[in-house]
């Protein structure tokens, strides 16, 4: 696996789902306009509250992917380490985990990734190894087998 393939998978990851989130935020605009006024003038305002707070929240996960593409994109992705760092493709004897953004579970071909954040608890564990340290996680242990 190549660090290059996940940072790409990853990107892609997080642009599609700026692009559904762009799509739920027309949809809940689209319905608070929709919104007609009732003779009972309580439940239309309530109802327009409740659609803005959707758009509020919306708009918050937005922010909060964009914050997520803009680290990935301000990482040197091309810099070759010797200890785990911001930006590390991790392979150890229990998987491979990029140390990025908090994305989760990634399929690249027939492989799989987890990319997780330094501040998650196994990467804050990562950070500072070196090629063939080994560590207890949750009652499992961890080797470093290489680092990209």
């Amino acid at each position: 696996m190549q660090k290059e393939d996940v940072t790409t998978a990853v990107r892609r990851q997080l642009q599609q789902r700026l692009d559904e989130l762009d799509q739920q935020l027309v949809d809940v605009e689209q319905a608070r306009n929709n919104e007609t006024k009732s003779s009972a003038g309580d439940k239309y305002e309530t109802s327009r509250e409740m659609i803005q707070r959707e758009a509020d929240q919306v708009q918050d996960r937005i922010r909060s992917t964009q914050g997520l593409l803009n680290n990935l994109t301000q990482l040197r992705i091309d810099k070759i380490n010797t200890t785990v760092q911001e930006g590390s493709l991790v392979q150890t004897n229990k998987g491979w985990f990029f140390l990025a953004v908090p994305l989760g579970k990634i399929k690249i071909g027939t492989n799989t990734c987890f990319a997780l954040s330094s501040k998650a608890p196994l990467g804050a564990q990562l950070l500072g190894k070196k090629k063939g340290d080994r560590f207890l996680f949750r009652e499992s242990e961890i080797e470093i087998q290489s680092i990209q």
